[in-house]
């Protein structure tokens, strides 16, 4: 008899567990604005941008991608360019929260997949097409950029429940030679119980 009443006691503690589990692992909510896409013209600058985030309310656990479609720039200007992205995002530090720029290291929290070689120059925290000094030729077409972007769940997990997650990306081209950067497109993301 005593050896039933403790597999049950087992039997419960088990499937408990395993409901705290699983809800637990579903309570990242999303709360993201869709991009469809866009263009920027500005002087000898042409670009189109396509991309999209996962559906709002969509819920989000570790290791799922943060983009239902690829981001893609279409280079339409009529002169050699430079690109270059900034990727930031929110991790959570104990109690706090704090802003932290991607640098693919190891203390980063989420993986970035570029479709494009983009090399890191930690002077300024931006990633550069190829690197800094290389140029798209004019007119080069359609290039995907980054596949695709999630949290670790190796280092995040439901410490992240209900916390203000934020994933910016901002993409920037100017004129080969030149000092000015134009903004392409900044992607915003954010997870959690929205602010109002």
């Amino acid at each position: 008899m005593k050896t039933r009443k403790k597999l049950f006691k087992s039997f419960i503690i088990i499937l408990v567990s395993i409901i705290l589990f699983v809800t637990g692992t579903l309570a990242w909510t999303s709360y993201s604005g869709l991009v469809d896409g866009g263009s920027v013209i500005a002087g000898n600058l042409e670009y189109n941008i396509y991309g999209e985030l996962i559906p709002n309310d969509t819920y989000l656990n570790p290791h799922r991608n943060l983009l239902s479609e690829d981001i893609i720039i279409d280079n339409q200007s009529s002169v050699n360019t430079q690109v270059r992205l900034k990727i930031e995002y929110t991790i959570k530090n104990g109690a706090n929260y704090e802003q932290k720029i991607f640098r693919n290291e190891e203390a980063d929290v989420i993986i970035v997949e570029f479709s494009t070689l983009f090399s890191f120059d930690p002077v300024d925290n931006y990633w550069y097409y190829i690197d800094k000094v290389s140029s798209l030729s004019a007119k080069s077409g359609s290039m995907d950029v980054i596949s695709s972007i999630y949290y670790d769940g190796f280092k995040v997990g439901n410490d992240y429940i209900n916390a203000p997650i934020e994933i910016s990306i901002l993409l920037q081209a100017k004129q080969t030679d030149h000092v000015t950067w134009e903004d392409l497109y900044n992607y915003d993301f954010s997870t959690g119980k929205p602010t109002t």
